[in-house]
């Protein structure tokens, strides 16, 4: 990727209108044959004599840069100063050497010609601002960082256009990246880029140097989705320009590769990394500053991939290369200090101090004190001291790397560093997490352990400001599993000081769901902001989540290339727009992501007394439960060995409908087989010593796939046939959670005043010519491939003879009825459709309504609608395919359809784990609404449905989980009032004869399979 860029041909320095130059001068003069002297010669006597002087100059300039040598420019430069007229004509000349002088780092010249100038150009003058221009492109290049910034903001003043403004402010964000300001550098250059697209005036150029400033800023601020998103539109701009070949394409591949190796992609990073190296080697030779950067980033990619012996000898041969070429140089300090860590680890911690401490005495006088290098260099340094056990060295080498990252000048005592502002943030909870594992490891330390938990809940804390100034999920992602591991680490830190189980439980629950919660804290940024800005965010997020479902369903590479340039640029907007909405209100949004932790004394006022939660706690340490009742807290530690692996194989064992058809006794013992074992690990060490009969589950992990009702109470033998298998669901009532703090602050809302009922039963057959005309090719893919559900019309029409409300079928059973309807109110939404789960893009899971050719709705609700509705019920039952299920993520549990309607603002759903039969879907969910109106809880109704489900079965195979553990209950567990049709309702089951068969053919299911759910 190329460098930071400050300047690049669209920031020359103010050459009149370069846009008009003619081309055809351009053209011959590259195309002509004779001599450089006489062609140049005849050309700058056409320019003096032009009427478009600036033009004619511009292209003799233009050529002279790119083909003659760099001695011969300068004397044809002086001679045009020398031949100019007095005023525009020699300003325009002596402007044009001193930046190329600049370029050629002849400092002493270029400082003497824009001396010389700004002495002699009146102040007035409009040349006087661009000399001021160019001088702080001088004072920025020759590293005098501080009064280029005086300048450019003086020249900000001077200079009128828009174009020239964008120029300064590209130029400011520079020097603030270079000094480690990123949110400053973010600040430049998002208004040097609205300055270029207001006006119209953003060409090609432009654009890729801007955006390349962007990608790399983001990808030190830690923001790789944002990075990367900007990144592809440099690669685009490149490609089209120079093509593959040219040294600009091999440092976006290079710049891609540190993306990836970041993002754990190691392989693929290498590979690229290969590429670049290629196409350097051949354009610029092996001997170029740009081939040794390279070869660096390779190195350090070797490393990670664990080719230790290979990285080595890789550095080695770079060391070499670079002591003859730069000699003892800044960049020689970098492969020093990359060949010091691969010397570590193959464990030559003598070699690698060595490497570090040459590096480190290369840097110092060269660097400030706050860049990064040089703290990770010391940084290196003062791990390898705790290696060897060096303890106090490596304390005072950690404290000195932390109070070189603050920005306060003055030493921060360990109370001040929360407060403090960090050059690196990012680095700055890397440092505290050093610091606390040295405390914790070494005994002889004043007040070891409890300063080992005090930096690492500063790092915590610190962690959690970074993820809240993120904006993409995928960015604070990577924050929570630096979080989790944080956490880890505290939990086993706090076990060892023998803090209380209360505490040790609100530190487990410190990251569960927390970016749902947080979102649900923002929501649509709250009632204190005007309309107004609530307004103008919705349109901008909902053309950018537009967008992105459009790029997701597009076939063609053209068209997603397309796409992903307007993605960036409404992302841009977003961001602009955000940034100066929160420096407005400020006090709003810091109050909105203030946390506090789980109040266990009050969660446990509010369980029932039958009541037992069961919330878990996963990490690489160890797997610990608390069992929390109205009576006591309890902590567990539980077996883990082998528990993930065998989680995993249940859950695809509970959903193997084709080896029970198959082999039905087989299945039935691969099951009981995990679920013994499952249960054994998970269950049996809690219940031997807790009573209750309703069972609250917090799952974390592997385990967050599985349904619990579907565990086992007790050992029995694999033989032992299904009527007679002790499911957990014949012993406890079971609902889930995504957080035991959700839980409590639900538990204290009230339900919503609305008791009708919203169903649909969707019907999928195909949507004729005028739905393909609407729909594209992806959707139309995923449509065909949907089978009916004779059973869902059944489920509504149920509803329909027992509750009061609207019910649609069919045609009328559309997306865009659902979105209208849903707003009047209702206590509980019934969906009786299709689920489409995409485990890549969580945001693009649907629910998919009947086709209806409507040029407005797709008939695909995706989660990213949900969060623009209000979805305000009491209960929402998903009785489609795979609802409940999703991708998990470390902190978040399972992002699943249900998550979305939670968000959205449903407090209780019942949804489905895995494809369903829509026979026992049916039955299932009329006994649940016969329990449910009868005043059961909505986990009471669930249980007593599915008892009787396994009670009236006449095929003992129906009795598998895979049939009927499907759906579980997720939020609020308290029963909800329903409007019944009228005193018949009571009499449902002589109304809808045949409903209630419990005989479920076996061949119904078998064609129900021939379809994909």
């Amino acid at each position: 990727m190329k460098a930071l860029v400050p300047l690049l041909l669209f920031c020359l320095p103010f050459f009149g209108q370069a846009q008009n130059a003619p081309q055809q001068i351009y053209e011959e003069l590259l195309e002509s044959e004779e001599e450089l002297s006489p062609i140049v010669d005849r050309y700058l006597s056409l320019a003096s004599s032009a009427p478009n002087y600036d033009s004619y100059a511009d292209s003799v300039y233009q050529f002279l840069e790119a083909e003659a040598p760099a001695k011969l420019t300068i004397f044809y430069l002086e001679q045009m100063i020398d031949r100019a007229q007095a005023g525009k004509e020699k300003y325009y000349w002596q402007n044009s050497l001193a930046y190329y002088a600049i370029e050629q780092e002849q400092w002493d010249m270029a400082k003497s010609l824009l001396s010389t100038a700004l002495a002699e150009c009146p102040k007035t003058d409009p040349y006087y601002a661009k000399f001021y221009y160019t001088w702080a492109c001088y004072l920025y290049y020759s590293g005098d960082y501080k009064r280029a910034k005086k300048a450019l903001e003086q020249s900000l003043l001077q200079l009128e256009s828009k174009e020239d403004k964008s120029k300064i402010y590209n130029l400011l964000g520079a020097i603030a990246y270079q000094n480690d300001a990123l949110s400053d550098a973010e600040h430049y250059f998002l208004e040097g880029l609205a300055l270029l697209q207001a006006d119209s005036l953003l060409d090609e150029e432009s654009e890729s140097t801007f955006l390349n400033n962007l990608a790399q800023l983001y990808k030190d601020m830690g923001a790789l989705s944002k990075a990367l998103s900007f990144h592809a539109q440099v690669m685009a701009i490149d490609e089209a320009f120079y093509g593959k070949e040219h040294y600009y394409y091999a440092m976006d591949l290079d710049f891609l590769a540190g993306i990836q190796a970041l993002d754990g992609q190691l392989k693929l990073a290498k590979e690229n990394e290969e590429k670049a190296l290629a196409i350097i080697s051949a354009s610029l030779g092996k001997q170029h500053s740009l081939y040794f950067e390279l070869k660096a980033n390779y190195g350090a990619i070797l490393s990670s991939l664990g080719e230790i012996e290979a990285a080595v000898a890789n550095y080695e041969e770079l060391l070499r290369e670079e002591k003859k070429v730069v000699g003892p140089s800044l960049e020689y300090a970098v492969s020093l200090n990359n060949t010091a860590v691969a010397y570590f680890k193959m464990g030559k911690r003598k070699k690698a101090m060595q490497y570090m401490q040459e590096a480190l005495a290369l840097r110092k006088g060269k660097m400030a004190k706050n860049q990064l290098g040089l703290l990770q260099n010391q940084y290196s340094i003062a791990r390898l001291h705790y290696y060897n056990e060096d303890y106090e060295l490596a304390k005072e080498g950690f404290w000195e790397v932390i109070q070189a990252n603050a920005k306060d000048e003055n030493w921060l005592a360990p109370e001040e560093l929360l407060e403090a502002d960090y050059w690196h943030p990012a680095f700055f909870v890397q440092s505290l997490e050093a610091l606390s594992q040295l405390y914790r490891d070494n005994g002889q330390l004043e007040n070891g352990l409890d300063s080992a938990a005090l930096y690492l809940d500063l790092a915590l804390d610190y962690n959690r400001k970074i993820r809240q100034e993120l904006r993409h999920e995928a960015d604070k992602q990577r924050t929570l599993s630096l979080g989790q591991r944080l956490l880890n680490r505290q939990f086993q830190l706090q076990l060892l000081r023998k803090q209380p189980a209360a505490s040790l439980f609100q530190l487990a629950e410190e990251q569960k769901a927390v970016l749902f919660q947080e979102e649900q804290q923002l929501g649509a940024w709250g009632l204190q902001l005007p309309d107004s800005i609530l307004d103008q965010r919705a349109a901008l997020e909902e053309e950018f989540m537009a967008l992105k479902q459009q790029r997701a369903r597009s076939l063609e590479s053209s068209e997603k290339q397309a796409l992903d340039a307007q993605i960036a640029q409404q992302e841009l907007a977003i961001t602009a727009f955000e940034k100066t909405v929160k420096q407005q209100f400020s006090d709003y949004f810091a109050q909105q992501l203030e946390t506090a932790g789980l109040d266990v004394g009050a969660l446990q006022q509010q369980l029932a007394e039958e009541e037992l939660l069961l919330a878990y706690f996963w990490s690489e340490e160890g797997l610990y439960a608390f069992a929390l009742s109205s009576e006591k807290l309890q902590l567990y530690e539980l077996e883990q060995e082998g528990l993930a692996e065998d989680c995993l194989a249940l859950q695809k064992e509970m959903q193997a409908f084709t080896s029970l058809l198959n082999d039905a006794e087989g299945s039935r013992e691969r099951y009981l087989k995990l679920a013994l074992s499952v249960s054994e690990q998970l269950l049996w060490p809690i219940l031997a010593e807790q009573k209750g009969q309703r069972l609250t589950l917090v799952l974390d992990g592997p385990m967050s796939y599985l349904p619990f009702e579907a565990l086992l109470s007790r050992e029995v033998a694999l033989s032992t046939p299904y009527a007679e298998i002790p499911y957990l669901i014949k012993d406890w009532e079971v609902s889930y959670q995504s957080s035991a703090k959700l839980y409590l602050e639900q538990s204290r809302r009230p339900l919503y005043p609305y008791n009708k009922v919203l169903a649909f039963a969707g019907s999928y057959a195909a949507g004729g010519e005028k739905a393909q005309a609407l729909r594209s090719p992806l959707l139309e893919n995923r449509r065909s491939v949907l089978g009916p559900l004779p059973a869902a019309q059944k489920e509504v029409a149920y509803l329909e003879a027992l509750f009061d409300g609207r019910f649609l079928y069919e045609q009328e059973a559309s997306e865009l009825n659902f979105k209208r309807h849903q707003q009047e109110g209702y206590g509980l939404l019934h969906l009786a459709l299709h689920g489409v789960l995409e485990k890549r893009q969580p945001f693009l899971s649907s629910l998919v309504f009947t086709e209806t050719a409507d040029s407005t709705e797709d008939n695909f609700l995706e989660a990213w609608e949900l969060g623009r509705l209000q979805v305000n019920s009491n209960l929402l039952v998903l009785s489609a395919c795979e609802t409940g299920t999703g991708e998990y993520q470390s902190g978040e549990g399972l992002l699943s359809l249900a998550r979305a309607f939670q968000f959205a603002g449903s407090s209780s759903i019942v949804a489905s784990l895995w494809q369903v039969n829509d026979q026992s879907t049916a039955y299932i969910m009329q006994r649940f609404y016969s329990h449910l109106q009868e005043g059961a809880n909505k986990p009471m109704a669930l249980r007593l449905a599915k008892l009787d489900y396994l009670n009236g079965i006449g095929e003992p195979s129906l009795g598998h989980p895979a049939y009927w553990a499907a759906f579980i209950q997720l939020g609020d567990p308290r029963p909800i009032p329903l409007a019944k049709k009228g005193r018949w309702a009571d009499y449902w089951p002589y109304a809808l004869g045949g409903l209630l068969a419990l005989s479920i053919p076996m061949g119904l299911f078998r064609r129900r399979k021939e379809k994909a759910a």
